[in-house]
């Protein structure tokens, strides 16, 4: 029996990898049906694609695109890990963890911040050092629960079309993130342009936009519609008088939908200007949390310095526990100066410990260092018992100075 290859994947793929997805991730709705196809249509898709092959059979693949992220109002390159699959008889094999190594290997010493991807199994990528770097929740309800509150008349208005026919909404859509990258308080995304790409091309998504008095537009509303249920996919406003504009026009559909679902919204959206109350009687109303993208720190002692909001009043020996990265997988010094230095020899001079998965959420802001530590997950030595109470430690709360929680959240 001859070993599985892992080789650079091209366009003669195509055909093996379309069935190696469909067997993997068999789509359940026509959004993501149409997403596959075009997406698999992209020149793009073959730029960095790669496979396990068994003789001349694909059994296992992924792909990967650079984009940029804003993580605490700085912009990192990352590299985002799409289509990620394997055949059933080839899985527990580690074909994926064997090629994910790779990639944190290739990209440690470079420009490359973070690997991000959207997981079908949380744990398994755990166990990689991925962690969820960004909070989410979804909204599903009946129509019925949307109030008929539209603020004070602002003068905007709202056009509307297929997304894939109207190269002005697009536009529009383009200004309207470009504006969010700029002044946006959550985690902005430059998207690779396969999936921009893709996105226009969805031949069943339509999209309102606001505009203000001047004809800027000021937001947008993107979904679809099938079977008396609106499935929005990004709804974005950069002021009130967008966002109520956006619910007067969705408020349009009243007489013809039943149920409007929200696939993702940021932690602080605030629903209580969309709806009255929570609760009707025979209705159905689901707010749950959702968070999506994953990440993976590749180099931490570039990294800290770069995303400290202040330094530390005094050295913090921080320990990290990378079971993939060598030079993840030690001490670092973090100085007054701003400095995060690697201490090769510094036996039992650590302040504070914890997992590389884990340090994705106090980078980023997702948990607070006294969550963390609350939690067991961001420990201090000697056998300090933990208790819930507000007794916390001055390392912590200077760790929560130097990493504050914010809101976190990435959204079309």
């Amino acid at each position: 029996m001859k070993p599985l290859k892992l080789v650079k994947l091209d366009a003669t793929y195509l055909e093996q990898y379309k069935t190696l997805l469909k067997l993997t991730f068999p789509a359940d709705d026509e959004f993501e049906q149409e997403w596959g196809k075009i997406f698999l249509q992209h020149e793009d898709l073959w730029t960095d694609a790669y496979g396990w092959v068994d003789g001349d059979d694909l059994v296992a693949a992924y792909s990967s695109y650079t984009g940029e992220m804003q993580i605490r109002k700085k912009s990192y390159p990352v590299k985002f890990i799409e289509n990620v699959a394997t055949l059933p008889s080839y899985r527990n094999q580690r074909l994926i963890s064997t090629a994910l190594k790779g990639e944190m290997a290739k990209y440690q010493g470079g420009e490359v911040s973070f690997l991000c991807l959207g997981p079908f199994k949380h744990a398994y990528y755990r166990n990689l050092g991925f962690e969820s770097g960004m909070d989410s929740q979804r909204l599903e309800m009946d129509f019925d629960f949307l109030s008929s509150h539209l603020g004070s008349e602002s003068g905007y208005t709202t056009q509307m079309g297929y997304l894939h026919t109207h190269p002005e909404f697009q536009e529009a859509m383009k200004l309207v993130q470009q504006w969010y990258w700029a002044h946006s308080r959550y985690n902005e995304i430059k998207d690779p342009k396969i999936f921009t790409d893709t996105i226009f091309k969805l031949t069943k998504s339509l999209i309102a936009v606001a505009y203000d008095e001047n004809g800027t537009p000021k937001g947008y509303f993107v979904y679809q519609e099938k079977d008396r249920k609106i499935s929005v996919h990004a709804f974005r406003y950069i002021n009130l008088a967008a966002f109520y504009v956006l619910k007067k026009y969705i408020l349009s559909y009243r007489d013809q939908v039943a149920k409007i679902q929200f696939n993702s919204l940021p932690p602080d959206f605030p629903i209580d200007l969309l709806v009255e109350n929570m609760w009707l009687t025979g209705k159905k109303f689901v707010l749950s949390q959702n968070p999506w993208q994953m990440l993976r720190i590749l180099n931490v002692q570039k990294l800290l310095p770069t995303i400290m909001e202040q330094t530390p009043e005094e050295e913090i020996f921080l320990q990290v526990y990378d079971r993939q990265i060598d030079g993840n997988n030690g001490i670092f010094r973090l100085s007054p100066s701003g400095e995060a230095a690697r201490m090769d020899d510094i036996a039992g001079k650590v302040s504070v410990s914890i997992a590389i998965s884990d340090l994705v959420t106090l980078i980023t802001g997702r948990k607070s260092a006294r969550e963390l530590y609350l939690t067991g997950k961001l420990a201090i030595p000697d056998g300090v018992v933990v208790e819930n109470s507000e007794n916390i430690p001055p390392i912590i709360l200077s760790l929560e100075k130097m990493f504050p929680k914010q809101v976190t959240y990435c959204g079309g």
